[in-house]
């Protein structure tokens, strides 16, 4: 499965050859791009989302890691072997497959691949594969929501031989935000799990803090599950009053293990690579302000912010300047700040109207 595991990184790169050999402005892509696979892959999810729940339900692995895998397995639904094979994870013959076959180079020439009437047959095979293998039971204890457990455990038992494999899993489930459909029994319902944009999600809080005080019903900002915390709470409450695993509430929110703070806002869902459309900057309003802070506010993740203006997760912010949430910070385009600078006038050298929330 080596060669179909390095696919996907092969079809992220495949935007920059096409610049290239149509003499394209290549300086477009980069940190701050988003590239066309995004739309084979949101594709390949509307298309075969149903498929992945239906087998969550049937055999109990995460639709999360089963779209995952489809992904990498079959390049975005592209591969050779995904469309005349309708093996959509790379599932070889192996003793015992009676079933038709398909034969191609993977990890040895001339491979024995199965075959498949239509993808609805390999999304219940990869069920069945995965199930009846003593080397993935230990996969199966591990809770729905886990798909970080999964993807390292599927690397562990040998699935594929990629070393990147686990990390390539977790990585197109965070950034299409396939953990929405492990807590769906539809389609419908996984696309209402943080991504409604007609007022609250159906997730609603189950208990109220230490003190008797109801914890919020959840809204929707950027496109992301929200809340803002009216009272000061410990990770735990806030997990368990949304019956949300903690691991990832801490990873969604770069929470460490202080209590956190009333006013926070707290997101349920990884954040976005970009602020929502007409929020073009944040201008920091004190030196006192971080990178994380400014995340936090927009639900945006901070190593994009600071890709996007030229800056490490850790570099000191000043009053005044503009960090960019969207596209790329343009040269020269500094403010000095009054406040620092006593006796001058702030200088902006290029004039945007500022929104803000």
């Amino acid at each position: 499965m080596l060669l179909r595991s390095v696919v996907y990184q092969f079809m992220s790169r495949l935007l920059v050859l096409w610049m290239l050999v149509f003499g394209l402005p290549i300086f477009f892509v980069g940190a701050c791009a988003d590239t066309n696979t995004d739309l084979l892959a949101e594709k390949y999810i509307e298309t075969y989302k149903e498929l992945a729940i239906t087998e969550m339900a049937r055999a109990r692995i995460p639709a999360s890691i089963k779209l995952a895998q489809g992904l990498i397995e079959s390049g975005f639904g592209t591969s050779e072997l995904a469309k005349k094979a309708n093996n959509h994870f790379g599932i070889k013959c192996h003793s015992g497959w009676n079933g038709p076959a398909y034969y191609q180079t993977d990890d040895a020439p001339n491979e024995c691949f199965r075959k498949y009437g239509n993808p609805s047959q390999s999304y219940a095979d990869h069920s069945d594969f995965l199930r009846t293998r003593e080397r993935y039971q230990s996969l199966f204890a591990l809770d729905i929501t886990d798909y970080i457990g999964w993807a390292k455990g599927l690397k562990a038992a040998g699935y594929a031989t990629s070393a990147t494999y686990a990390e390539q899993l977790i990585n197109i489930i965070e950034v299409h935000r396939l953990y929405r459909f492990d807590i769906a029994t539809d389609a419908e319902q996984a696309n209402n799990n943080g991504n409604s944009k007609k007022g609250k999600t159906k997730t609603k809080p189950s208990k109220t803090n230490t003190n008797g005080s109801k914890f919020p019903d959840p809204f929707t900002y950027n496109g992301l599950t929200t809340v803002i915390l009216p009272f000061d709470a410990t990770q735990q409450e806030v997990a368990t009053a949304y019956r949300f695993p903690v691991n990832l509430l801490a990873r969604y929110n770069y929470f460490d293990n202080r209590t956190i703070p009333a006013g926070t806002k707290i997101y349920f869902e990884s954040k976005r690579n970009k602020a929502k459309r007409g929020l073009k900057y944040h201008l920091v309003k004190s030196s006192d302000e971080t990178l994380f802070d400014i995340s936090q506010q927009y639900g945006v993740k901070v190593n994009k912010l600071a890709q996007r203006n030229g800056i490490t997760t850790a570099t000191p912010l000043t009053a005044g300047e503009q960090i960019y949430l969207r596209k790329c910070r343009p040269k020269g385009n500094e403010i000095t700040d009054t406040k620092q600078t006593p006796g001058k006038k702030t200088k902006v050298k290029a004039k945007t109207k500022i929104k803000t929330i």
